[in-house]
């Protein structure tokens, strides 16, 4: 059984058909398991009560209200009812796949997953009735592509592993990069669950992004985010942590090392990289001290 965790924007219009699916499918992928949900955005109580999630309405914020995620990160740990934990974007449906992918860990006393997603327009609801993640599955087109490594939307993890972190806000860039940077530094052995996990990210505009600059994310709070993850980690780019970081892979049939040409080069540009910034932050040292 697994905890899940998330932070929602408010309720309303598509937004709240796209939350709804995301947190139905979770209770439908792992009977048993249990949704927290952090915010009092509008319709957060009232989606928790209907559903039975676990409701934390406080969550410090930035000076724009967006939540921050090392206190929703902190709180779900010392909260969580279940050892295993994941943390999803509220706009993310997971088949019970899913579910069974994360279970096979449960031996490892040290683990997080991540995978590719792939996003569509999911502008209805979902008939939540036995068969539906086949039906589902059948319904989005063959030839579709999972997105980039980058776009990190889950993160499965045992309790624990994931220690203190900046205080980053949800839902801006580069949190989710330094997160795998951060259990790459820590040496919690990270699982590509790609080829076996279908997580599915609903199409949506960027409208609820403050002050922001152009059509997405960009803005201060994206600035902020980058700067705090390169105050932590000198030499910072968010580009070289993804899933195909991943030293592992989670296949059908068992679990194997990561040794796909895309895993083995990002994890050598990470190694270049690292090795770079510790060598010339060694030497600004010593210039300091003649």
């Amino acid at each position: 059984m697994l905890t899940f965790f998330t932070a929602a924007k408010p309720f309303r219009g598509a937004t709240a058909v796209h939350q709804r699916n995301a947190l139905r499918s979770w209770l439908a992928a792992a009977p048993g398991s249990e949704v927290l949900l952090f915010g009092d955005e509008e319709g957060s109580a009232e989606t928790a009560a209907e559903l039975g999630l676990r409701h934390f309405p406080d969550v410090p914020r930035n000076a724009y209200g967006t939540p921050l995620l090392d206190a929703i990160f902190a709180t779900a740990q010392r909260e969580a009812r279940h050892p295993i934990l994941c943390y999803a974007n509220a706009d993310v449906v997971l088949l019970p796949a899913f579910a069974a992918a994360v279970q096979r860990l449960a031996g490892w006393p040290r683990f997080a997953v991540v995978g590719r997603r792939v996003t569509i327009a999911i502008d209805e609801p979902i008939d939540f009735v036995p068969g539906w993640d086949e039906r589902f599955q059948r319904a989005i087109p063959r030839i579709l592509r999972r997105g980039r490594g980058s776009a990190l939307d889950y993160f499965a993890f045992r309790r624990g592993v994931i220690g203190p972190m900046p205080p980053f806000v949800i839902g801006r860039p580069a949190w989710d990069n330094w997160l795998v940077a951060h259990l790459r530094r820590s040496g919690v052995p990270l699982v590509d669950a790609t080829p076996v996990v279908f997580a599915i990210h609903a199409r949506h505009g960027y409208g609820h992004v403050a002050a922001a600059r152009g059509g997405r994310w960009e803005g201060p709070e994206a600035d902020a985010n980058r700067a705090l993850a390169s105050a932590d980690i000198p030499g910072f780019r968010a580009g070289l942590y993804t899933t195909w970081s991943a030293g592992w892979l989670l296949l059908p049939n068992r679990i194997v090392p990561a040794l796909t040409w895309r895993h083995v080069a990002s994890r050598a540009r990470m190694t270049f990289w690292e090795t770079r910034e510790r060598i010339r932050s060694t030497l600004r040292r010593l210039r300091k001290r003649r």
